[in-house]
């Protein structure tokens, strides 16, 4: 009975000795199950956020950015994507291109093209040695650094009378939107509107990409004249001279003629136009007049404008006196 009792009590105890091995096995599977692809994938390299479509212009130094983390001993390589050879492996430098280069600090691992050139452009795979397929594509675009040329032109008052306005325009064409941009100047000061409105400066830029700046001085003074320059801020320039005039005047052929002198000028043109100068007379070759020396033309008159007294005036009346009585 007794025998019977210890034999059946010690089945109970290999049942639950037994039953306790399986829930411990159990429970160590779980926690297997639960940690062991938590430390497996701490262990994968991942590529962290960078720019995946670069755009530079020839000549600039490009960068194309790949940051892996977690890489633990496994190593970045970069190559282009037609082309098998790797162009960095880790540090080390596999191109023949002398602008290539590869960048490391902590998690980036950027490749560096000095000098970049059209040749360069195209798309770029950054790897990581690995038994996963990690791989990170990258576009270059290289742009022609060829820019179209700024043009300046200016127009405008180059000669005013005092007291009246001074109007000044520049347009500036080509170029980007920078280079546009137009400022005066004046002795190396900036212009800008005044207060009292006597000095307006506007700008605007029209659809076709030219921008066009006016200048208007109101109530000119002696110390307005002077060299106007309109500049952009890429140094592109262009310059007027205007001269402000104490009197009142008019430019004749680009020069400043004062109001009198153009006056008395256009007089004698007249004149000379109408022949006012000289005169005929029928019988001009019938005079003859001691002390007297007429002279002819080319018509064979006698102009009197060409006449010149040798006598004094009352013996030239005398003589004058004489004729008239003979031929009566």
């Amino acid at each position: 009975m007794l025998t019977r009792f210890a034999n059946g009590h010690h089945h109970v105890t290999c049942a639950k000795v037994a039953s306790l091995i399986q829930m411990v096995l159990i429970g160590f599977s779980s926690v297997i199950g639960v940690i062991m692809p938590s430390i497996m994938s701490t262990q994968i390299p991942r590529f962290l956020p960078t720019p995946t479509n670069v755009t530079y212009r020839r000549g600039q130094l490009a960068t194309l950015r790949c940051s892996v983390d977690k890489l633990g001993t496994k190593f970045v390589v970069w190559r282009k994507a037609s082309d098998p050879n790797p162009l960095t492996v880790g540090r080390e430098k596999f191109a023949d291109d002398p602008y290539i280069g590869v960048s490391h600090q902590a998690t980036n691992w950027n490749l560096i093209i000095k000098n970049v050139q059209p040749r360069h452009a195209g798309v770029y795979e950054c790897q990581v040695s690995s038994v996963h397929q990690l791989i990170r594509h990258i576009m270059l675009r290289v742009v022609d650094n060829t820019v179209k040329k700024n043009v300046l032109t200016i127009s405008g008052s180059s000669s005013v009378t005092r007291g009246s306005a001074i109007s000044l325009m520049c347009n500036s064409s080509g170029g980007d939107s920078r280079s546009r941009d137009i400022n005066w100047y004046k002795e190396g000061t900036k212009i800008y509107s005044n207060r009292d409105n006597r000095i307006l400066t506007t700008k605007y830029t029209s659809a076709d990409k030219v921008t066009v700046s006016s200048l208007r001085i109101e109530n000119s003074r002696l110390e307005d004249g002077g060299v106007y320059v309109c500049r952009t801020p890429n140094k592109a320039s262009i310059t007027i001279d205007v001269k402000v005039h104490n009197s009142s005047g008019t430019t004749v052929n680009g020069t400043f003629v004062k109001r009198e002198e153009h006056k008395a000028g256009s007089e004698q043109a007249y004149r000379g136009d109408n022949n006012l100068f000289e005169s005929s007379a029928d019988n001009a070759n019938d005079i003859q007049i001691p002390g007297i020396e007429p002279t002819q033309t080319t018509n064979g008159q006698i102009s009197n404008s060409q006449f010149t007294p040798q006598l004094p005036c009352f013996l030239l009346l005398f003589y004058l006196l004489i004729y008239s009585t003979e031929h009566l």
